[in-house]
């Protein structure tokens, strides 16, 4: 009975420990509670840089605000006395849930001129982007992440807000309605966007607007701007058939100079003429402006009037008015891909007129081709309600392929194709599946009587030789600047089948003793190339790079196509379709000849395949959809508004 009774003291004892442990513990918890409760209601400190205002309201001492900030939302009350006028963003310094201060963002607004990853220039301001800038839009009072390629060089309908530095933290991003586009104007042989001298006129004279005020010239007179100690020197001269005659000089300008038509009537620009006679027109606005101590010029014009001097350009007239509208509808699509993608926004432009976009204005314009343009009005590609990235070349050797053989890098990328709607085509009545070993790649391309829709161009089939000492020569003279360019595609043989990073000395890599390719794609473009020297075995990825390291100097450099005459000093070898026959005396290499086909980078639309199918009675839908794999053709601005 002792025991039981020592016992049961025990136990009540040791309970009354672990109640007094439990509510230690629990009062402990509740001290840290009220500490932290305190901290963050009194003492922790919150800095809002850029935030932006969402919602507001009043009350007899308080305005509240509904502030959004780096994927925050958080209301803040402001007594009356603290509350700056109304403002779209404010910088908030925060002390628990106490004002320490609040200051209205300044904001920008204005039409984009240029923008890079550290500035943007609008109108005559240059603004300097945070490292953290964030693009949004506000929808109903909800707030929408978006990229930086949101904001599009030209427009106009962003407001930049800034931090406390002065730095751009936050830009609100409106839809913009895009009806015009900037293109930069190359010389006159398209070799560069430098220019040292222009001239302008127009049937009925010019408007051109200077930072000191407006000029008008009459009918017979023209413009010229010349580039002068980094300034532009601007003069007027009037011209007859026998004569030209300075007028006027206007002086020297460091701002932007705007050039436009007193009518309705396009600008020529006879400095750059080119070699087939066509003086360019140009309709809309040209602008000039210094850029790194160079004359650079921009023409800001509506995207139908761009396309009227692009089209000709790009597709020749034996397809007629249904070609021209295959043309328009394609084109109409790159330009406005090429624009949403801000390629060219770090040069003021968001297209060039070179092949690098699409060539503009190296033909005339002519009848059929503005009805084409007039009747597919505002229709471009879409794929999953996107506008699609409507890649284009000249002809293909008989099949297309897909954007991951030509477009990669990397192992992933290679995968899964990233725009599906350029895929693997087969354009002949041959039922070809895969064109990725080398038998069927030489048994395919050594064929010239294949019939595909555009076997009716020259450049369908080709033939180039080139003898062992030119091989040698320009391989070692062009393999350094190319693998300087895009090492991560320039390996060299280490040990067994294990390639790592090339080295390529200034000189080259030595005697050439092979060269052969070593991987294709399904369409049979070449991917990877293996050149044996004796300094080693270097492997080449990518048709481009291959391409470029053995396309000789043009004065050694003949192409034998399938029709017409032997093309003389080629400037290129035509396409990454080919294969390549090796000339062997002794076990030693004496030449090589290249057996190809097609001419550009292979995928998505065959020019000379939309002149066949034309030919053959299909009209531009069946014609696009052809090339551009499950592609709907919608109107662009509907397109634009669903994607913003």
């Amino acid at each position: 009975m002792l025991i039981l009774e020592i016992v049961g003291d025990s136990l009540r004892r040791n309970r009354r420990r672990k109640n007094y442990k439990g509510i230690f513990i629990s009062m402990f918890i509740l001290i840290l509670m009220s500490i932290g409760l305190f901290y963050i209601f009194f003492l922790k400190p919150l800095n809002i840089t850029c935030g932006i205002v969402l919602d507001k309201k009043e009350s007899k001492n308080n305005i509240s605000l509904k502030i959004y900030y780096k994927d925050n939302i958080k209301w803040i009350n402001i007594p009356r006395r603290f509350y700056r006028p109304d403002s779209l963003a404010y910088n908030i310094h925060l002390k628990g849930k106490k004002i320490i201060s609040i200051s209205p963002s300044k904001v920008y607004a204005g039409k984009v001129l240029m923008k890079n990853k550290d500035q943007i220039e609008i109108d005559s301001s240059t603004l300097n982007l945070s490292s953290y800038v964030l693009y949004y839009q506000i929808i109903d009072g909800k707030i929408k992440k978006l990229p930086n390629s949101s904001v599009i060089v030209g427009y106009s309908s962003y407001k930049f807000i800034a931090d406390e530095s002065g730095k751009i933290g936050a830009v609100l991003v409106d839809i913009p309605d895009i009806d015009a586009l900037r293109i930069g104007i190359s010389n006159a042989d398209f070799t560069s966007l430098n220019h040292s001298s222009i001239i302008f006129s127009s049937k009925k004279g010019l408007i051109v607007k200077t930072e000191k005020g407006e000029y008008k010239t009459k009918k017979d007179e023209s413009l010229k701007a010349d580039l002068k100690n980094h300034f532009i020197s601007l003069s007027i001269y009037k011209i007859s058939k026998t004569t030209e005659e300075k007028v006027l000089d206007l002086g020297l300008f460091s701002q932007r100079i705007y050039v436009s038509s007193s009518s309705k009537d396009p600008i020529s620009i006879s400095s750059l003429k080119r070699k087939n006679g066509y003086t360019p027109l140009y309709y809309g606005e040209l602008e000039i402006s210094i850029v790194d101590n160079n004359m650079r010029l921009i023409n800001e014009t509506n995207i139908e009037d761009y396309l009227r001097f692009v089209v000709p350009s790009e597709m020749l007239s034996y397809g007629g008015l249904e070609g021209y509208k295959v043309q328009a509808i394609a084109a109409r699509t790159y330009a406005l891909s090429d624009t949403l993608s801000g390629r060219f926004a770090k040069y003021g432009f968001n297209l060039d007129d070179t092949t690098l976009s699409q060539s503009y204005n190296s033909q005339p314009s002519n009848s059929i081709c503005d009805k084409a343009i007039e009747e597919t009005r505002g229709k471009i590609l879409s794929y999953d309600k996107k506008i699609i990235d409507a890649k284009y070349f000249s002809t293909s050797c008989g099949v297309g392929a897909p954007f991951n053989e030509i477009w990669f890098n990397t192992n992933k990328d290679l995968k899964k194709n990233s725009k599906p709607y350029l895929d693997f085509k087969d354009y002949t009545n041959s039922g070809i599946k895969d064109l990725s070993n080398e038998e069927s790649a030489s048994k395919f391309l050594k064929d010239w009587t294949v019939k595909a829709y555009d076997s009716n161009s020259p450049y369908f089939r080709w033939k180039i030789e080139i003898d062992k000492s030119v091989l040698s020569k320009t391989i070692n003279e062009n393999i350094y600047s190319r693998a300087k360019n895009n090492p991560e595609f320039f390996k060299k043989k280490w040990f067994l089948n294990i390639y790592r990073k090339a080295d390529i000395p200034k000189e080259g890599i030595g005697n050439i003793k092979d060269i052969y390719i070593s991987k294709r794609g399904k369409s049979g473009i070449i991917m990877e190339a293996v050149i044996v020297s004796d300094t080693g075995e270097y492997k080449i990825i990518k048709e481009s790079n291959i391409r470029n390291v053995i396309t000789p100097k043009s004065d050694n450099f003949d192409i034998t196509p399938l029709y017409g005459d032997k093309i003389k000093n080629a400037s290129a070898i035509p396409s990454g379709f080919f294969i390549i026959d090796k000339q062997v005396t002794n076990n030693k290499l004496q030449g090589i000849t290249l057996y190809g086909g097609g001419f550009g980078h292979g995928a998505g639309m065959s020019q000379y395949g939309v002149i066949g199918l034309v030919r053959e009675g299909k009209d531009y839908e069946d014609i696009l959809k052809i090339f551009y794999k499950n592609i709907e053709i919608t109107d662009y601005k509907e397109i634009i508004k669903s994607n913003f």
